[in-house]
């Protein structure tokens, strides 16, 4: 079974352009305000956005899969007013008879070749002022049950807080924070993948509620529903973690239990500022991967940032529209990810020694 054109952001990107419901922003645009600006410009409308040329860097970056109801009908093959139904009807599907997803020897995510983990090559956005930094919120984070192995996927805000580093905001409730108690029980670390750049499947299946999606079940199922296909996994080489074949880009990851560093402010949905405090942190693991640009691909290997634009619109006088600058409008794409570690482990907790981090592109 081949799957549709759902399970990669690159044929989604190209489904988009051909039927036109892609805008590229073709004029140099600075990650710092300046693309949540001009993103925010184009929210609610039918059409996703690629910035090509992202200052300072050689990824673009694409955004906007999700803030229309037309656009993601369209790309779905369903009428607007059927889509709910028919994103319902996937899921219920799954619960009665789940397609799980598949590992394979080799994805493209895996095509390219090692390269030095340094998040500062990315064109990852400040999304508004009082951001603590830029982010990764578009993200989908694999997950094993320590006890079970059972995978969960989900999706965490990513604080980038150097070349190396990251920290994490775990929303309350989710399996990811259980698999991290569960590991702390069990005198270990909770290692798993970071996946940018992929199909709706996956969004769908990281945002599905624990009521529909219970702890037991292995959720990654709902994308394998989406696709059309059972979603294809390949194994991390030096963590035991789970990549999606297709991701534009993916890390494998490691948390200690009790180490922590500052994270944020953020911008939330609501249009007020998630506070600054204590979260987890999340060490290099030595292999991050990216696909390759070939120098036919007409999109790059592009960074997917997704939701935040629903932020950049001013609210009350909660956080300030972003600066930003007059730019013409013309065409766009993207995908990120990274992390750090830190010295202050807790006794009696062991984290695993890597050589230096060596990143792969598709």
């Amino acid at each position: 079974m081949t799957a549709n054109h759902l399970a990669d952001l690159r044929t989604i990107i190209e489904r988009l352009d051909s039927c036109g419901r892609l805008t590229r922003v073709t004029t140099e645009v600075d990650p710092k305000f300046d693309l949540a600006g001009i993103a925010a410009h184009f929210e609610s409308k039918p059409r996703a956005v690629l910035f090509e040329k992202v200052k300072g860097y050689d990824v673009p970056v694409f955004t906007g899969l999700y803030w229309s109801r037309e656009l993601l009908a369209q790309l779905m093959a369903q009428e607007e007013a059927t889509l709910p139904g028919f994103v319902s009807g996937c899921i219920q599907n799954w619960q009665k008879q789940p397609v799980p997803p598949v590992m394979v020897d080799h994805g493209p995510i895996l095509d390219g070749g090692p390269h030095p983990l340094d998040l500062s090559t990315l064109p990852i956005p400040i999304h508004a002022i009082k951001d603590g930094g830029p982010y990764f919120d578009a993200a989908v984070v694999i997950a094993r049950d320590p006890e079970t192995g059972v995978r969960n996927a989900s999706i965490q805000r990513f604080m980038v807080v150097d070349k190396d580093t990251l920290h994490i905001n775990i929303d309350a409730g989710r399996h990811l924070g259980l698999y991290l108690e569960k590991a702390k029980h069990r005198n270990e670390s909770l290692t798993f993948s970071l996946n940018c750049g992929v199909g709706p499947g996956l969004h769908f299946a990281a945002a599905t509620p624990a009521e529909a999606a219970p702890p037991d079940t292995d959720e990654l199922g709902i994308a394998s529903e989406f696709h059309g296909a059972p979603l294809e996994l390949v194994h991390g080489r030096t963590l035991p973690v789970h990549i999606v074949a297709n991701a534009m880009y993916a890390l494998e990851c490691e948390m200690i239990p009790g180490e922590l560093g500052d994270e944020g402010p953020f911008a939330e949905v609501t249009g007020y500022y998630a506070s600054r405090e204590p979260r987890p942190v999340v060490p290099p693991g030595p292999t991050p991967y990216s696909r390759p640009s070939y120098p036919a691909a007409k999109y790059g290997t592009p960074l997917d940032c997704w939701e935040k634009p629903m932020c950049w619109r001013p609210c009350s006088d909660r956080f300030p529209e972003p600066a930003m600058s007059t730019l013409a409008m013309a065409d766009v794409g993207s995908t990120m990810l990274s992390f750090k570690s830190n010295s202050n482990v807790p006794a009696g907790l062991n984290r695993r020694s890597w050589p230096p981090s060596v990143p792969f592109r598709r």
